[in-house]
């Protein structure tokens, strides 16, 4: 599994790589921004809302105990 990961990022750290030397045609820079199009992004997008609603239920969680636990105190002032 581990060598198929490997593979996948090998091969698209390669055509980054093609795709900028012809961009720059001949020049030594090599830009990889955020390495754009990669067979990942599906997933990644689809993690970073997951913890987006993780994060958003827990917060929402702890904000309604803290509500409940407090009602009796309001109500003995």
């Amino acid at each position: 599994m581990v060598f198929v990961l490997q593979h996948f990022l090998q091969l698209q750290y390669y055509k980054v790589q093609f795709d900028n030397a012809g961009a720059n045609q001949g020049a030594d820079s090599l830009e990889l921004e955020g390495l754009q199009g990669t067979v990942f992004d599906d997933i990644l997008g689809l993690l970073l809302r997951m913890k987006d609603e993780l994060i958003t239920s827990l917060c929402e969680a702890v904000m309604m105990d803290i509500m409940a636990r407090s009602r009796e105190y309001r109500k003995d002032k």
